[in-house]
């Protein structure tokens, strides 16, 4: 599966929340769209909001995010002044194996670029081998004080259990 402009490859179109519950599949050569997410949202609307809810459970998957998106996850917020207007909520269970890259500035399983909530957890039972976000979250024009100011641009998931709710 292969995202069109900003939509997910599987999930969400421009603008769109989603809810996405994938069980017992096998999924290879899965591509998120221009600012998607592989599996998850789409590039976020200008003022909008967008709800993201991911089930995996016993699945095999091999995922990489759009430009700027997770692989599994969220799209990008081209608006990152409004940083609250998406929420990810990411849950994998049973004896799942995941292979997620996101795309630049994104995490493999958790946010797109400058998406700020995340919530969710990924069972002891999943495998993620080969799972790795995308490139460094900040700008090579951002400071170091700069990017220390920003950690919550990018969220992952990936060596997490359970995960805290990022404040509204």
């Amino acid at each position: 599966a292969v995202g069109g402009s900003k939509s997910a490859a599987i999930g969400a179109q421009y603008w769109a929340s989603a809810n996405i519950t994938i069980k017992s599949s096998t999924l290879t050569e899965v591509l998120g769209g221009n600012s998607s997410a592989g599996i998850g949202g789409s590039r976020v609307q200008n003022g909008g909001s967008q709800s993201i809810n991911i089930l995996i459970e016993d699945s095999e998957i091999t995922v990489t995010g759009g430009e700027y998106g997770a692989g599994i996850g969220s799209g990008y917020n081209t608006y990152c002044n409004n940083t609250y207007i998406v929420k990810n909520h990411i849950e994998i269970k049973g004896k799942s194996l995941i292979k997620a890259v996101g795309g630049k500035y994104a995490a493999g399983i958790g946010t797109g670029h400058h998406v700020g909530i995340l919530t969710g957890s990924i069972e002891s039972t999943v495998t993620t081998t080969g799972t790795d976000s995308g490139t460094a979250f900040y700008k090579d024009t951002y400071t170091t004080a700069q990017a220390q100011k920003f950690p919550w641009r990018t969220k992952s998931i990936l060596n997490f259990h359970l995960l805290p709710t990022m404040p509204e």
